[in-house]
């Protein structure tokens, strides 16, 4: 999705207009898209914004800002907690550099992220950030 921002005769911002782009991959990987949706929309009513994803991930991939950390498992993560001393350090700033790539990667050039922001977690690109 591409935008396109208007500007009135005093300057302001007047209107935002979102074009679809094609996904690199093709036809087919969106015809595959659709066909996963349409099979568990019964389940899921949701979409997982399977287009926008695959575009970002296309953007990501374009900018050389894919996610080069792994994030830590649940497993790794949990292991020091069972030994009584806490996570390690390592794994947190595994895990923080893991967010922080993420993050990084989704953003817009004008500054905003337009997918994977929203729920529970509204708050978790600022506190990215704020680290």
């Amino acid at each position: 999705t591409t935008t396109t921002t208007t500007t009135t005769g005093e300057g302001n911002a007047a209107r935002r207009r979102w074009t679809k782009e094609e996904i690199k991959r093709g036809r087919a990987a969106q015809d595959a898209m659709r066909a996963a949706y349409a099979k568990t929309r019964n389940e899921r009513k949701h979409s997982e914004d399977a287009f926008l994803r695959a575009q970002y991930d296309a953007r990501r991939s374009a900018r050389g800002l894919e996610t080069k950390t792994k994030t830590p498992s649940a497993m790794e993560i949990s292991r020091g907690e069972k030994e009584g001393n806490g996570v390690d350090g390592e794994v947190v700033r595994r895990a923080m550099r893991a967010g922080i790539e993420y993050y990084r990667g989704i953003q817009d050039e004008d500054g905003h992220w337009a997918s994977d922001y929203g729920g529970a977690v509204f708050f978790l690109p600022g506190v990215v950030i704020a680290a």
